[in-house]
């Protein structure tokens, strides 16, 4: 409840105007928004579940965001919590845990032989992104590359709750006037279409790996294939998140997209559209074949 109270308490910074030292003229903000903030934060089934102690986590990324982009701050601060709640639960007994929505966590046995994901990196080398390497694992990506399919995992269940609540939120974020400019509506909309970008990178990733090791590492590949608690997680996640974003295209996206025309007088461009392609088409030659 400490952190439910600190995310509240910021809100209430950004309401008064008083944000990164800006006095902001918000005399005319509505009300409604910060009543409906409030109630979706406190009766999230995302937000509740994964609370943890480190009340600094969540002041670094609110504090670091202007209120313009306090939405994307909080999807950001649900995103980075789901690393933290995954990763408190990881060193139990040799156990990596995935959270899966609802309040329910799912146990996997670690093996002792992971192989590092960026050994897949040849396959993509051919590829040339425009905004930056998407099918690129660095070594400084810590969990990603560390953790192989574990990883991919845990940012898969990172990425489907951010997404899932924004879509919550989404329909709230429209009543937000001070935010009616043409920024924050491109910013929100280029941040809602780049989840299909992450659905096609992480199952793209996930099924290159596990082919990988199938040709390469017999025995870790038998471990993984046999762990019905691993397929269990990552079906629920890739299908909890193509939901989310099925939805937010639908009901979300069109709104904008109309106050984007209204307020730019041209249609939104999705400025990485092409690297959507790129991906798309390789998905499809790929094909989600993960078990």
């Amino acid at each position: 409840m400490k952190l439910i109270k600190l995310i509240l308490s910021y809100i209430g910074l950004f309401i008064n105007g008083h944000v990164n030292g800006q006095n902001l003229n918000l005399s005319r903000y509505d009300s409604i928004y910060e009543h409906n903030l409030s109630k979706l934060l406190l009766s999230s089934s995302t937000v509740n579940s994964i609370v943890t102690n480190d009340e600094n986590y969540l002041a670094y990324f609110l504090k670091q965001n202007s209120l313009r982009s306090s939405i994307s701050s909080l999807s950001t601060y649900v995103h980075e919590c789901l690393h933290i709640f995954n990763n408190n639960n990881k060193f139990v007994k040799n156990e990596y845990a995935f959270y899966v929505g609802k309040g329910n966590t799912v146990t996997v046995k670690k093996p002792s032989n992971i192989v590092k994901t960026h050994v897949i990196n040849p396959i993509f080398a051919d590829l040339h992104f425009n905004a930056y390497p998407l099918l690129t694992i660095k070594d400084d990506e810590n969990m990603i590359n560390q953790d192989g399919i574990y990883g991919l995992i845990d940012e898969l269940s990172a990425i489907t709750q951010e997404c899932i609540f924004l879509k919550e939120i989404g329909l709230i974020i429209d009543t937000i006037k001070y935010c009616n400019t043409v920024d924050f509506t491109y910013n929100t909309l280029v941040h809602f279409k780049s989840f299909s970008l992450s659905y096609y990178k992480l199952s793209i990733l996930a099924n290159a790996y596990l082919t990988y090791i199938k040709e390469n590492n017999t025995i870790l590949y038998n471990q993984i294939a046999n762990d019905d608690n691993l397929k269990l997680v990552y079906q629920k996640l890739i299908t909890d998140l193509k939901y989310a974003i099925t939805a937010i295209e639908k009901d979300i996206v069109p709104r904008f997209e109309r106050r984007y025309l209204r307020l730019r007088k041209k249609r939104f461009t999705y400025p990485f559209q092409d690297d959507l392609n790129i991906l798309l088409k390789t998905y499809i030659n790929i094909g989600d074949k993960l078990w």
